[in-house]
């Protein structure tokens, strides 16, 4: 499979990084958007870790806060197809870069949300990572094992949530249509 897409990388960390690698190994085109202050986190934690995930990608920053910034991205949301953003609910819809303003500069653009707990419901606001969400399944319960409950030796959902949202992002690119998906 050759993807002829433009994709836009706005997220952090695992499981934004690693659906892009995916779409990019299909033969997405990947462009990373990292911000002026921090960027990716895992540049300054785990070097190797960025390196493989963000292989083959290209890497700009762009000041969201300015306007100027914001209309540099606007002309890089209006030649793409999909764009994936890690930030916390309600953080895109503050830097004006949320699927309802970007949709209106390009109605086909395929948006998709990951974020610990989705944009709605009692969890969104919580701070999350795999051990959390593993923990909340159930996974680390003494019960299903003979010994103490131990870390995974994988990130389970922090990949499972990459593969959903590579998943989500075909099915709409098959349908022909934009769209919102929340991861």
């Amino acid at each position: 499979m050759n993807l002829k897409y433009r994709v836009i990388d706005m997220t952090r960390l695992l499981p934004g990084g690693l659906a892009t690698m995916l779409l990019g190994q299909l033969g997405a085109t990947i462009i990373k958007v990292e911000d002026i202050e921090r960027g990716d986190y895992s540049r300054q934690t785990t070097q190797n870790v960025f390196k493989l995930l963000n292989r083959g990608e290209r890497s700009v920053t762009i000041n969201l806060k300015s306007d100027k910034g914001r209309e540099i991205f606007c002309k890089l949301v209006k030649n793409s197809d999909i764009l994936l953003e890690g930030f916390r609910p309600g953080i895109a819809k503050l830097l004006g870069v949320d699927y309802v303003t970007l949709s209106k500069i390009n109605r086909s653009l395929v948006y998709c949300s990951i974020s610990g707990y989705g944009q709605s419901g009692e969890y969104r606001e919580l701070v999350g990572h795999d051990l959390n969400y593993v923990a909340m399944s159930g996974l680390l319960s003494p019960e299903l094992s003979k010994s103490n409950p131990s870390v995974l030796p994988v990130p389970l959902a922090d990949t499972g949530g990459a593969l959903v949202a590579v998943v989500g992002i075909l099915a709409k690119l098959l349908s022909g249509s934009g769209g919102y998906i929340d991861v």
